[in-house]
């Protein structure tokens, strides 16, 4: 029996054949994590509630879990909004607050900024998630609309102007 070889790299692999099921399919599912975007231009502890994401100094928990979230003090807390006001009581933050939105709710109105400077005395900066939950716009400290990340996954009126924090993408007002 032959065995077909293909010359890959320089170096002959087996050919894949029809009756052997592929690995690499397997490997498709495997997604990787949403990359977390801080919007502090230093580096802090980070807390983020049911958002499967990645990166340095970073920790992962549940809406339930506010002792944990305490006892893990927090630099920056990073959720969706309703979970922000679950926590509002419980859990306090030192640097900043990430608010993710979706395209099916409404960006954070000025009044829903006021209620969550009054309760955590921290910047509140939005992040809009795709359904993936990757970034496709975010909010810098200028706080003048979020600037657009992925321009196919988004939709709404943009401004082309250059925001005054240097950013030139477009923003989403």
């Amino acid at each position: 029996m032959r065995i077909p070889l293909l010359l890959v790299r320089g170096r002959a692999q087996r050919a894949p054949s029809a009756d052997k099921p592929r690995r690499t399919r397997h490997l498709l599912r495997f997604l990787p994590s949403p990359r977390f975007r801080n919007p502090l231009p230093h580096p802090a502890r980070v807390a983020v509630l049911t958002q499967r994401c990645s990166g340095r100094n970073l920790r992962i928990f549940q809406s339930t879990e506010s002792l944990a979230i305490g006892a893990y003090r927090p630099e920056i807390l990073a959720a969706p909004l309703s979970m922000l006001r679950e926590l509002s009581e419980s859990v306090s933050v030192s640097k900043a607050l990430v608010v993710f939105t979706d395209r099916c709710s409404s960006p954070l109105t000025q009044a829903t900024r006021d209620w969550l400077w009054q309760r955590f005395a921290v910047p509140c900066f939005e992040q809009l998630l795709d359904a993936s939950g990757q970034v496709i716009a975010e909010e810098c400290q200028v706080h003048d609309g979020l600037h657009v990340l992925r321009m196919d996954a988004t939709s709404g009126t943009l401004t082309t102007a250059e925001c005054d924090c240097g950013r030139t993408e477009p923003r989403l007002k």
